[in-house]
Parts: C-alpha cells; structure tokens; sequence
C-alpha cells in the first residue's frame, strides 16, 4: 500500500493559520523581536502536530502541496490580520514548519505548485516555488504526477461562484469531465486522481475513470471571508490517499477537523 499526502493552503503569516513557535525577525532599528504565538495559531498547531504523529507511525511515499503557502501583504485587508508584514518571516516560518515534515518522512517526494499570485514575494516570485526551490522539490503552475503506479493532475485554483448556486462536486466533477476528454497522450494523458484546492472545504467525486477532489486547509475564518459574505466553515487538515492500484484509491478524510469555531457565541442563554 502507497500513501499520498495532500496539502494545501497553508497561510503562514496570517493570524489564522499555523505558525512556529520562536520565530524572530529584525526590525529597521536592527533590533530582533520575537513573533508570539496566539491562540487560534496554537489550536491549528496542535493539529498539525497530530498530522506529524501520524506521518511519523505511517510515513507517505509522496507529499504534494498544492499552493498558498504563505499569505502575502494582504494588501486588500492592509496587512490588519498578519502575524508579519515582512514576507520573508512568513517565508522562513513556512520553511521551518514544513521542514517537520521532512523530518518525519525523510525519503518522501515533495512535489509543489502555484498558489494564487495574491500571496507572493515582494519581487513577485512565486513563494510557493522559492520554498520549492528549499526543498530541492518539483515546482508547476499545475502538473502531473506520476507516482505511487497513479497519475495525479495537481493545480490550485478551481472554480467557484458567490453569485449562482452550485454544488460543492460541480467544478471538481467538470473539471475532472474535461481531464477526460483530454486524455490522449499529446495532452494530460489518463489522470487517475485530480487535485485542486482553494476553496478551504473538501469535496471529492469519483467515477470509474477515476476521482477529483478539493483539499481542506490550514486557516479558520478571516475577517476577509465575512465581508465576502462567506457562509461556509473553512476544514482544517490533511487527505491522505492510499494506493493499491489505480482502480483501488482510498480517500483518508481522518485528518480533516473544524478546529476553531467560525464566530463568537455570545447570549445568556448559554451560561
């Protein structure tokens, strides 16, 4: 049995996202400040250090991070829900959270692609393929990958609408419609699992000719999401797949959790 590990959307710098303890950074009088870690970082942190007890007992053949690694300037929010506004922290940070990872599973394939250009460095380079670069990985706009005997179609960005309904299977199962269509060799060729992100809830449908999903996430509800009138509670955590062949997929949601509530609840009534 092989196993893939999906993640995506980690959001390093938000104050709504993961973030290691002890990180520094220098300020423009020279002197050195330490980051704090506040309480909905240490909630996301204690799930991500049951993802590493689990990867540690079960170490994945791949991991594959699907894009959105750090949160960028959040110029649109001016910069009021950073951790630090200086992107290479953020930078570091992911570095140094990932690099757990690595530690538990130190002969797993890292595979990286294109988050939004949103969240980028201040050159414009993408940070997801700078932190690629770290990590002596493999880095696309979108690509293809063939491990574990599967075809995987990996991109971030997918489709959504607030302004008509959809099913949350809609996008994934069109998409994964098209990947079919464009099967032949000269193009994607077979895809057996197609992977995109983004959205910050799972979702996955399955046919005969294969599977498409939307990976959870590693930020609860920003101030952004509800002036964008965001209903919808961001998922947390990891997918794992586990491989037989590529007829036999198993989809492992048990690492997905709503850690911290979306709201406050507030009332007498619940005293």
């Amino acid at each position: 049995m092989k196993r893939i590990l999906l993640l995506s959307d980690l959001h390093f710098g938000s104050k709504y996202a993961p973030w290691p303890e002890g990180m520094e950074e220098e300020d423009s009088r020279g002197m050195v400040n330490q980051i704090p870690v506040n309480a909905v970082n240490a909630a996301i942190n204690a799930h991500w250090k049951k993802m590493i007890a689990q990867i540690r007992k079960s170490p994945p053949d791949v991991v594959i991070f699907n894009g959105d690694l750090i949160e960028g300037d959040q110029r649109k929010e001016k910069g009021r829900g950073l951790m630090t506004g200086q992107i290479f922290t953020q930078y570091r940070a992911c570095i140094k959270q990932i690099q757990t990872i690595r530690d538990a599973a130190p002969k797993a394939a890292f595979y990286f692609t294109a988050g939004t250009d949103y969240h980028q460095l201040p050159d414009g380079t993408n940070a997801d393929q700078q932190i690629a670069r770290h990590f002596n990985a493999e880095y696309g706009d979108e690509m293809v990958v063939e491990e574990c005997g599967i075809r995987l179609f990996c991109r971030h960005t997918i489709s959504s609408s607030m302004s008509t309904w959809q099913y949350m299977a809609t996008a994934p199962g069109r998409d994964h419609m098209l990947l079919y269509l464009n099967k032949g060799e000269e193009k994607y060729g077979k895809i057996d699992v197609a992977v995109f992100s983004h959205r910050h809830q799972f979702v996955c449908v399955q046919f005969s000719s294969g599977l498409a999903l939307v990976t959870p996430c590693w930020q609860s509800k920003t101030p952004y999401a509800v002036k964008r009138g965001m209903v919808g509670v961001p998922e947390i955590g990891w997918v794992t797949l586990h491989i037989d062949h590529a007829k036999k997929i198993a989809v492992d949601t048990s690492g997905i959790a709503t850690v911290v509530r979306p709201c406050k609840v507030v009332g007498r009534d619940g005293k």
